[in-house]
């Protein structure tokens, strides 16, 4: 997915989180934002969804030179962040159920995605019983085996330890090839696949 944002600005009542940010992200690009906490970076990544839209300015997705309607957008999208939350009283297998009814999977089955995600001791808990780690990795799980042309990652790696980031890098870039990704965060290790990378805190 190619992304063009024009002078794309964005307030709360009387702050501005981001004004005049001119950017475009090449299909098949990975790009990294990155600022401060609470700078403005989740807001960006809100509006690259398509969920929230821009106090001024605009946004243009499109695909093989085809533009999407911003309401369809959704339909293009993978998306994590810490302020997402997945279905309390849903096990993994209904999660993912749901998610292949909207979604074309990259893994053929159920026990294939639990596998690769490394919960199947866990398959018959409530996501409510989870851990932070487990949702986390359950979340990204999703996101990443999806098979979306554009993956957004927020915070990607928040709540897991040493051992789950490492299995995050190597699925991510198992997965990686083809997509348009943006990650957003201040930890540079999250940042490491990046090839081209924005501060917010250039657009105030």
């Amino acid at each position: 997915m190619h992304l063009e944002l024009n002078r794309i600005s964005k307030r709360y009542g009387y702050q501005w989180i981001l004004r005049d940010l001119d950017l475009e992200i090449s299909s098949g690009s990975i790009l990294g934002i990155n600022g401060l906490n609470g700078s403005g970076k989740s807001t960006l990544i809100k509006i690259i969804s398509g969920f929230l839209s821009p106090s001024d300015g605009m946004i243009i997705h499109s695909i093989d030179n085809k533009k999407i309607n911003i309401a369809d957008v959704y339909k293009s999208v993978s998306w994590v962040a810490p302020y997402l939350s997945l279905t309390d009283n849903y096990t993994i297998e209904e999660m993912y159920n749901i998610q292949a009814k909207f979604k074309r999977m990259k893994t053929e089955s159920f026990l294939e995605f639990i596998d690769v995600i490394d919960l199947a001791e866990h398959q018959l808990k409530y996501i409510k019983d989870f851990s932070s780690g487990m949702q986390q990795r359950l979340q990204l799980g999703l996101a990443i085996l999806s098979d979306t042309p554009l993956l957004l990652l927020d915070e990607p790696t928040s709540f897991l330890d040493s051992n789950a980031i490492s299995w995050y890098h190597t699925l991510l870039q198992k997965h990686i090839n083809g997509r348009t990704v943006v990650i957003a965060s201040n930890d540079s290790g999250d940042l490491e696949e990046c090839n081209e990378s924005v501060d917010v805190l250039n657009f105030k």
